[in-house]
């Protein structure tokens, strides 16, 4: 499903205060809007190939943005499915991930965003890049793939639970925030190697770090409108290097445990949960490759499995 291969700009008052009151930050006012007639999601959608994955895709609709929170999954990789180049890494890489697509030609092309965590290398406490990919880092694409800068407050491990959202606050523009809720085990052990508190990283233009373990990235998205119609996703998968586009090839890694807490879509200052009814459930690219159980508010525990 993904590639491989910012100071904020000022924000009109009315957007900046609809994306802080749809996050819980700070208390703008709400007032009444008028309910309307939801679009229901397709009932089917074809599958891209390239990757074992599930996703949950909203209809086409006056959606502003989606909001949830996850615990980070635990992936076990097949032994022997390496890089050529680089051994310490595999073929397959594990990835959580929101976006979204805006208008409502779902064939045209250049129109979706993804926006999310996936598993990467690091820089080691003694200022090293890992051979290995070894954390989840954050990273947005639209017509070229960004990531978040390396450093130790934006790595994040499974099991750790973390919030995800992504808005779109004015025309041609989303904001992604990525905040850590709670280390895991993993985490802690893992995050415990790095002095405290570590030089603040380097941020390109639109990236900023508003509070410890949080980004959050305002990017150039043309075509999304508040006022206008789009669709948002929620994604769990096991990318495979080389191949988006192309049949997926057999592997046994697998990826557990994750569990979305709760998920909300967005309709300005209306948050709705992201349930069933709510989204196209894609399993690709077979229904055998992905196990879901339901939970409340929008929720799902996920696992992953190649096709050996």
């Amino acid at each position: 499903m993904l590639r491989y291969a910012l100071s904020l700009p000022v924000l009109p008052v009315f957007p900046v205060l609809a994306v802080l009151t749809v996050l819980g930050i700070g208390c703008a006012a709400t007032y009444p809007q008028p309910r309307r007639t939801e679009v229901p999601p397709e009932a089917t959608l074809p599958c891209f190939p390239g990757a074992y994955y599930r996703k949950a895709v909203s209809s086409v609709d006056r959606w502003t943005g989606l909001d949830a929170v996850i615990v980070l999954p635990t992936p076990t990789f097949d032994p022997n499915r390496r890089r050529p180049a680089n051994p310490a890494q595999f073929l397959d890489n594990p990835s959580v991930y929101v976006g979204g697509r805006w208008g409502a030609d779902r064939a045209a092309e250049g129109r979706e965003v993804d926006a999310g965590l996936t598993w990467e290398v690091v820089r080691l406490p003694d200022g090293r890049v890992s051979a290995d990919r070894r954390a989840f880092r954050p990273f947005w694409r639209t017509a070229k793939w960004h990531s978040a800068p390396a450093h130790p407050s934006l790595y994040f491990y499974p099991g750790d639970t973390v919030r995800i959202s992504i808005i779109t606050p004015e025309r041609d523009k989303l904001v992604l925030r990525i905040s850590l809720v709670s280390r895991g085990p993993s985490g802690l052990a893992a995050s415990a190697l790095y002095p405290t508190p570590s030089a603040p990283p380097i941020l390109p233009p639109g990236v900023s770090l508003p509070q410890p373990n949080t980004l959050e990235v305002t990017f150039d998205a043309p075509g999304f409108d508040p006022n206008g119609v789009q669709e948002f996703k929620r994604v769990n998968a096991i990318d495979q290097v080389g191949r988006e586009g192309n049949a997926v090839d057999p592997t046994t890694t697998t990826v557990v445990l994750a569990e979305w807490k709760r998920v909300h879509l967005l309709r300005r200052n209306d948050r709705l949960p992201f349930t069933p009814s709510r989204f196209t459930d894609m399993r690709c690219p077979a229904s055998t490759n992905v196990s879901v159980t339901p939970l409340p508010d929008g929720g799902e525990k996920i696992t992953l499995r190649g096709a050996p």
